[in-house]
């Protein structure tokens, strides 16, 4: 019997985690992944585990309102490692993008725009 679309989206889904959990076997990633190991729980499995869930944003706030820096507040499952930032403006594609940083508080992420 024929997979369906679903079960295609979800093998797919499962391929590309396998993929982002192999490329962070040589970064600092894997450490991170690697620290939060429990017996019977790898730091693979933890990484699919991981990308398969995406983050939450909360918020983005722009500071001070007319411009300057985003303020976005993301939060994971696990940990939330890097903060992509894309900005439209009319058309689909991307004016700017770029990568937040972390502020060392819970949960915050700087962007400044250019």
């Amino acid at each position: 019997m024929p997979l369906s679309q679903d079960q295609k989206n979800t093998v797919n889904k499962f391929k590309l985690a396998s993929i982002y959990a192999n490329n962070c076997k040589h970064s600092d990633k894997k450490l991170v992944y690697k620290a939060a190991q429990k017996e019977g729980i790898n730091w693979h499995n933890i990484a699919v585990a991981d990308f398969c869930h995406a983050p939450v944003i909360h918020a983005v706030l722009l500071i001070p309102p007319d411009r300057g820096s985003l303020l976005i507040v993301v939060t994971g499952d696990f940990r939330v490692i890097e903060v992509r930032v894309y900005i439209l403006y009319v058309l689909p594609i991307p004016v700017e993008t770029g990568i937040a940083k972390f502020t060392g508080q819970s949960d915050l992420w700087m962007y400044a725009v250019k």
